[in-house]
């Protein structure tokens, strides 16, 4: 039986805080990263990204898990389930494997969903 993998969004290795401002090309991380401040580019994250209230992210982001509060203009290939915030606006195409949305949540883009055989680490390889 395939073990399910759960959102680490406690911990975060990373974080770019409220009153930070970040441009570079490419983030990568293996640990969970969250965004309060403002960020300019792509992140490749091997775990969760969370993205909070007064977050701002203008990139694509992939990674195993999302939770998305603040903003994000781009696109999201998430492996896992995203989950997007009253207070969260994507404006960009998703592909996930499960999506959970609270009412109010904006939504601007095509969202694809894997199905539940292609939800493993493909993006990793």
């Amino acid at each position: 039986m395939k073990k399910t993998k759960k959102p680490n969004f406690d911990r975060p290795g990373t974080i770019i805080g409220d009153s930070t401002e970040l441009s570079v090309a490419v983030l990568k991380s293996t640990e969970p990263i969250k965004i309060t401040g403002k960020f300019i580019g792509d992140i490749e994250c091997s775990s969760s990204v969370v993205i909070g209230g007064t977050g701002y992210v203008k990139g694509n982001i992939s990674a195993e898990f999302a939770y998305v509060c603040g903003i994000v203009e781009g696109n999201l290939d998430i492996v896992q389930t995203i989950q997007l915030a009253r207070s969260g606006n994507i404006q960009g195409s998703i592909v996930c494997g499960n999506l959970i949305a609270d009412e109010g949540a904006i939504l601007n883009g095509a969202c694809t969903m894997r199905s539940p055989q292609s939800t493993s680490n493909e993006y990793l390889d």
